[in-house]
């Protein structure tokens, strides 16, 4: 019987079944994974997650840059004082000048690193920092030579609470789906059609066969 700890994700009642059967199927084809299949899922996953993440930043980029273009040549000497506040090295035209009272400078200041923080935000932001994670994490298990990969593993096996808290996160349930594939064949493909019925479960057959696989296992 799997000792099941509670950990906060899905309710779903069925999901409550399904997700120990999932998870030590996962672990037991970790455990028999080929070394080398896995190191090709890293690395795959490392250059599409950057690739996405310049591609996704250059299209921001070019989102922030038409905004700004279609601000300025509506509030063109608004936006020129804002950017010359922010960055006094740019020196602000006179008759720009002569028209801003200097007792307001300070909300063109804040207009322009208002503009500045929103637009590195909106480029960077989550999108950053996920993906430095998903880099740090992808490099650690392939210069580690997948050890934490295979301790998880193996504290599934032991029904272990940490092992189970760290597979139940985001990030591992990306990292399994990605992972199975290292698997031998028949693991896979039981991973599979556990999952296939699971999104199935809505047809009464499917969901016996479901509860059924899952009590055999």
């Amino acid at each position: 019987m799997f000792k099941k700890y509670t950990i906060a994700g899905e309710s779903n009642p069925i999901w409550q079944i399904v997700e120990p059967v999932i998870l030590k199927t996962w672990a037991d084809g970790i455990r028999k994974a080929s070394y080398p299949r896995l190191y090709l899922i890293h690395f795959s996953a490392l250059l599409l997650s950057t690739v996405m993440f310049l591609g996704g930043s250059i299209l921001r980029v070019l989102l922030i840059s038409s905004i700004l273009f279609l601000g300025y040549a509506v509030f063109e000497d608004s936006l020129t004082v804002a950017f010359c506040a922010v960055f006094p090295s740019y020196e602000i035209n006179t008759i720009i000048m002569n028209n801003v009272n200097e007792s307001s400078l300070w909300v063109y200041n804040l207009l322009g690193y208002v503009i500045l923080i929103k637009s590195v935000i909106f480029v960077f932001g989550k999108n950053f920092t996920d993906w430095v994670c998903d880099t740090a994490l992808y490099l650690l298990m392939m210069v580690t030579l997948m050890i934490p990969l295979n301790w998880i593993a193996r504290g599934l096996i032991k029904e272990s609470y940490f092992a189970q808290s760290i597979a139940k996160t985001s990030f591992m349930g990306m990292h399994m789906a990605q992972t199975i594939s290292a698997a031998p064949p028949e693991i896979e493909q039981q991973y599979s059609k556990i999952l296939d019925l699971y999104q199935r479960s809505n047809d009464e057959n499917a969901r016996k066969q479901l509860v059924e696989m899952c009590e055999t296992h």
